[in-house]
């Protein structure tokens, strides 16, 4: 320890690298801000014009203390009071206030940004003190959370490392309570078990906060848990033991947040400082089953508990999430949806299923509530995510997977087991829209959103309708085996094979209730459909419904089908639309809809074809067998028909065995593992006539390689060896 200069004086701030300290003392001249390097300390002045008679007093430095500011008395002709100063070079600067009243000044700075150039405190203002914000050599007040003309006032207490966070205290209706400033918005942190509370310090980056309320104790504030007593939280999360201890009062905190500074009456009852040092994993314990929620370490969901989770809190419904195994909710009876319930905070962010699947969701309600694994996702993203087996009963609305995507994305996921609702039901999603749907008022400016999809999906689930009666229709009331209503929206590459069945009302008020249903859709408007089939059957002869085989009803301008078909058999439909244009769309025959060449024809993108493109959207290996399937729902060993992981795919692999792949391995269908006469073809077709391009050719001329064995780890690592053959022994003989 070291001891200042002066018969009294104080530290009241450091550099970072703890060279530079500095307070006020009192020296020769009375009380006086000092700076101290390499055990000089120095005055540094005031804002007195006597230099006899100076009171200063020093409360932040920027970090390399090269900035020093504080507060000061003021006494020259036609201007006194106490002035916030900053110190630069020598040189102190009165920073003015807020009040504009020429012949007094009441102000106060007491923090500093890490570089200098934003400096915060407290000044007189109209009614009472405000805090204020100065940067550019312009201090503006920050507000207060009641109006000033009530009695409202605030003090800042301190800054973030760039001067974007702001914390302090503001009085409101019930006391005092700490407050945090960011984007010209001051929200209070509320009280701590009722008591008032004033911040004292905040992390460099502003997101944790602590400090004092009036019942002798201290807080701890944080963006995802919010206002927690201190002494609970260190003991509880962090295991740390206060007994004896009466006050526990925290002034400062380190930049990273993880080290607090305080005082208190210790056991002895004698007042003593305390250093407090804690883990991120003590404010921030693990969620889930790993993982911090961002896109490249998302949350792991391994466990009901875990999904479960994500609905109940509202900070996490923008993070990423990735299934690590098939989540069984059997034995749970849900009566409202798990994810993001309410329209008015819909899930933001990303679930990847990862080929893993919900299982088993079941759920019955009496009160028309709404079903689904999500009930309102908005710029979203589902992918890769099965939910098998669901069992829905007396919904209002529902979904398999979600109940409204509002310009999200739906991808390569699928859905199997049976709705039974009163409104709107579709085997995937219930709704997919660009639309607002009551978010906000009438007037008020909303966001945009994304053009919603859903791309590569599929849908087993038999979806029934039967709207109640004496009950008004207050929802776009539609049925489909893949979604019930859908505007504005890309439908491309999905199939339904699940029964419709949809009834509506002959109502007492006058208007019937019709039920437009479709075996993919129950209703399109303005909405891009493109490769899309369904077969599913459509319940004919139902009093006050719309069916078409395909769909219910179609209207808008902006809507645009192609190469979508519906099995005219199955689905006992010969309109494959209930009303509106049936462009785009075709009945078959289940012998032709089990027959590849229709859909090859009108432009499909088939595995081990690449006339009419090279992304392998759809498998099918023998006619009159199946209709086609997307290519994904195969197990990736699977690299030839027949379908299933025999010893077929066992020859593949080891042909392949320690191959590379070939940069001109490039036909037919992306590549057949050798560089011959079918490459050259395309080689030549598209040369630029570079010789180093020709050179690299020849150089693989009738060379082998891989080009469809390589399938792991995710995905493949260019080389075809003992992972990719564990994941074919994992999948040996499946189907």
């Amino acid at each position: 320890m070291k001891w200042l200069l002066g018969n009294y004086s104080q530290a009241k701030g450091v550099s970072s690298d703890g060279s530079i300290i500095v307070g006020y003392s009192t020296l020769f001249t009375g009380e006086e801000a000092f700076r101290w390097e390499n055990n000089i300390i120095s005055g540094i002045g005031g804002l007195d014009i006597d230099p006899c008679e100076i009171y200063s007093c020093a409360t932040a430095v920027s970090s390399d203390g090269s900035v020093i500011v504080g507060y000061s008395d003021v006494e020259e002709p036609n201007l006194y009071g106490f002035g916030a100063f900053r110190w630069e070079n020598g040189v102190m600067t009165n920073l003015g206030d807020l009040d504009g009243i020429p012949e007094s000044q009441d102000c106060y700075a007491t923090a500093v940004s890490v570089d200098g150039s934003v400096v915060v405190g407290y000044s007189i203002a109209q009614y009472d003190y405000e805090a204020f914000r100065w940067e550019d050599d312009v201090m503006q007040g920050i507000g207060t959370l009641i109006e000033p003309n009530i009695g409202g006032y605030s003090i800042a207490t301190d800054v973030s490392e760039d001067g974007n966070v702001i914390v302090g205290y503001a009085n409101t209706a019930s006391g005092e309570e700490a407050f945090r400033w960011e984007d010209g918005n001051m929200v209070s942190l509320g009280k701590c078990d009722s008591f008032e509370t004033k911040a004292t310090g905040v992390s460099a980056d502003g997101s944790i906060v602590i400090g004092i309320n009036t019942g002798g104790e201290s807080f701890i504030w944080d963006r995802i848990n919010g206002m927690r007593d201190l002494r609970t939280f260190l003991t509880n999360n962090c295991c740390l033991d206060f007994s004896g201890w009466t006050i526990l009062s925290a002034e400062a905190i380190s930049a990273d947040g993880y080290t607090i500074v305080g005082w208190g009456y210790g056991p002895s009852g004698a007042g003593q400082a305390w250093v407090i040092s804690y883990s991120q994993s003590c404010l921030y314990p693990p969620k889930y089953s790993g993982g911090s929620g961002e896109s490249d370490d998302p949350y792991l969901i391994a466990t009901p508990e875990d999904l479960n989770s994500i609905g109940l809190d509202i900070n996490d419904l923008d993070k990423h999430f990735r299934l690590t195994t098939d989540i069984d909710l059997n034995g749970k009876i849900y009566s409202r949806v798990i994810i993001a319930p309410s329209k008015l905070s819909p899930f933001t962010g990303t679930v990847d299923g990862a080929g893993f699947s919900v299982l088993n969701y079941k759920f019955d309600s009496g009160s028309f509530n709404n079903a689904g694994l999500f009930g309102y996702i908005k710029n979203a993203v589902i992918k890769n995510l099965g939910v098998e087996n669901v069992d829905i009963t007396n919904a209002g609305i529902a979904g398999a997977i979600c109940l409204s995507n509002h310009g999200g994305t739906i991808e390569n996921c699928f859905s199997t087991g049976n709705i039974n609702g009163f409104f709107d039901g579709g085997g995937l999603c219930a709704w997919i829209h660009t639309e607002y749907m009551g978010e906000y008022p009438i007037g008020m400016p909303k966001p945009p959103v994304n053009t919603p999809v859903i791309e590569n999906c599929y849908s087993t689930v038999n979806v029934t309708i039967v709207h109640p009666t004496a009950v008004p229709e207050f929802c776009t009331d539609g049925a489909g085996g893949l979604c019930a209503y859908a505007e504005g929206a890309e439908l491309v590459n999905n199939y339904a094979c699940g029964s419709v069945d949809a009834r509506g009302i002959d109502t007492p008020w006058g208007d019937d209730i019709i039920i437009d249903n479709g075996g993919l859709i129950g209703y399109i408007k303005d909405c891009d459909v493109y490769n899309n089939y369904c077969s599913g059957h459509v319940v004919d002869g139902r009093a006050y419904s719309n069916p078409g085989g395909f769909c219910g009803e179609i209207s808008g301008s902006q809507t645009h089908s192609m190469g979508n078909f519906w099995d005219i058999e199955t689905s006992i439909q010969s309109n494959g639309v209930g009303s509106g244009s049936s462009d785009g769309i075709t009945g078959k025959t289940t012998l032709q809809m089990q027959t590849r060449s229709t859909f090859a024809n009108e432009g499909w993108d088939f595995v081990w074809e690449d006339d009419n493109g090279t992304k392998d959207i759809w498998r099918m290996c023998t006619d009159v067998s199946d209709y086609p399937s997307l290519y994904w729902e195969y197990p990736p060993p699977d690299f030839a028909c027949p379908d299933g992981v025999d010893f077929i795919d066992f020859a593949i692999l080891a042909k392949q065995w320690m191959l590379k792949e070939l940069s001109y391995d490039i036909a037919p269908y992306n590549g057949n593992g050798i560089v011959n006469f079918f490459d050259w073809a395309e080689f030549a077709n598209n040369w630029n006539g570079e010789t180093q391009q020709l050179s690299e050719f020849i150089s693989q001329w009738l060379m082998s390689g891989m080009y469809n064995a390589d399938i792991a780890p995710d995905g493949g690592d260019d080389i075809v060896n003992w992972q990719d053959l564990m994941l074919l022994c994992e999948n040996w003989l499946a189907e």
